[in-house]
């Protein structure tokens, strides 16, 4: 899932610098003050996407996250798990597969 994100968010910036070099001094130099309202237009449109449609994320913990992002067959831990390998990083052992190594 991650690679798929990576080529949206690279494809993405390749068009938009693309856009920025060639178009918009064209459009500019064409429409004028004018061309400020695509720039208005756009920002609308992301904001009206972002508003409605990206998932609320503050005050979620990582595990409520992948649930939110991945659905029900997310792979998260039991919390007992968690729970124990916290006590384990704490308490300096590492048995509970948390390693550590000094610098």
């Amino acid at each position: 899932m991650r690679s798929r994100g990576l080529i949206v968010t690279l494809t993405t910036a390749v068009i938009a610098i693309f856009f920025n070099t060639f178009v918009n001094p064209i459009a500019l130099e064409r429409l004028g003050w004018k061309y400020y309202f695509v720039f208005l237009a756009v920002l609308v449109v992301m904001a009206f996407t972002i508003y409605f449609f990206y998932p609320e994320t503050r005050g979620h913990t990582l595990e409520q996250m992948a649930v939110i992002f991945d659905g029900e067959n997310a792979e998260v831990p039991v919390a007992g798990a968690l729970v124990e390998r916290s006590r384990s990083v704490v308490s300096g052992k590492t048995g509970v597969g948390v390693e550590s190594r000094r610098f």
